[in-house]
């Protein structure tokens, strides 16, 4: 089976479920993300992201395909925000990332940002 058909087959059992839920924002994104070593371009880390989401109220899920060079495979995403108070806002996300087969070759990464706000919104 081929990485096409594994992310389609994905991306349809993680839309169908939220189909039944109220209030939630559906939307389809592309990303590209490249490096740097210093101020120099890193060579061959240019990836390209094209995915499917929903949206929930605290809360996200992404899923697609991924790019690196001749390499395909498949992304995804998942990710909360939460407003504490008028000041305080704390989000982070999983994201992870395989390339041309499922035993190796794997992209993975956690973010937690905390956020104080000095001004009013």
């Amino acid at each position: 089976m081929t990485n096409y058909r594994q992310c389609l087959i994905v991306a349809v059992l993680v839309a169908v479920p939220t189909l039944v839920v109220a209030d939630v924002q559906y939307y389809s994104e592309y990303k590209n993300t490249v490096g740097f070593l210093d101020t120099a371009y890193k060579d061959n880390s240019a990836v390209n992201d094209l995915r499917v989401g929903a949206k929930f109220t605290n809360w996200y899920v992404e899923i697609g395909g991924a790019a690196n060079n001749d390499n395909l495979g498949v992304g995804g995403e998942v990710g909360y925000k939460f407003k504490l108070s008028e000041k305080w806002v704390i989000k982070g996300k999983a994201e992870g990332r395989q390339y041309d087969n499922w035993s190796g070759d794997s992209f993975n990464k956690i973010e937690t940002e905390v956020r104080y706000i000095f001004n009013g919104e």
